[in-house]
């Protein structure tokens, strides 16, 4: 990563900006943006925003491409009920349809930065069969220490607590890809600049469900 922004201006950008499409969601009252989403199509994703996290060999081998990043999801404080994601995934369900896009991934981020938190939800996250091992894992630079350590403690299962703790922890945004049918495919890789985990998150086109399309996608 060349840049994150200038804290003087408080803007956060980087130099994927300006080969990503940018999906928004303007408030027609006060012609504001109140959501946001970067989209990239390429038949590459060792080239995208991900690949500086996360060995993707993997996601490469095992999903068909072309392949759709999502990344940078924003929804205006004011505006989080629920009305704002939905139009953001039908505007990202017309953006597969243009592009054809067939596997879409991206990193989905926690404000977790210690690793005992986080061995904690990628062990509930396996629990539930959320975890697919594709031979994806994070960049050097991006390895939690003592993550090893913790997944070892967690090895024979998660308490009842453990499980609700780990639940909190999960937001909302993570949630909903989750009941789309979305799959993690690796350990979180730590993002120092941010001070949060990522999570490489994949969905497959073809493995959502009808009811889901219906809701989202536009008419064909």
């Amino acid at each position: 990563m060349e840049f994150r922004g200038l804290k003087k201006t408080k803007l956060d950008f980087d130099k994927y900006d300006a080969i990503f499409d940018h999906l928004l969601i303007v408030h027609a009252p006060t012609q504001k943006i109140i959501g946001t989403y970067r989209l990239l199509c390429s038949d590459d994703p060792l080239t995208s925003y991900s690949a500086n996290e996360f060995h993707l060999a993997g996601l490469y081998s095992s999903f068909v491409g072309p392949y759709l990043e999502l990344g940078r999801a924003c929804i205006h404080q004011d505006h989080r009920r629920g009305a704002v994601i939905a139009l953001l995934w039908r505007g990202i369900a017309e953006y597969m349809k243009l592009t054809g896009a067939q596997t879409l991934f991206g990193c989905s981020s926690l404000k977790v930065n210690d690793s005992r938190r986080a061995a904690l939800v990628y062990c509930y996250l396996q629990a539930q069969g959320s975890v697919l091992d594709k031979g994806c894992y994070p960049q050097r630079d991006f390895t939690f220490d003592d993550f090893d350590v913790w997944t070892h403690y967690f090895r024979n299962g998660l308490t009842e607590a453990q499980a609700e703790e780990a639940k909190e922890i999960i937001p909302s945004l993570l949630h909903s890809y989750l009941k789309l049918g979305s799959k993690i495919l690796a350990q979180p890789a730590f993002d120092r600049d941010f001070d949060c985990l990522d999570f490489l998150t994949v969905l497959n086109r073809s493995e959502l469900s009808a009811s889901i399309d219906r809701k989202f996608s536009v008419n064909k």
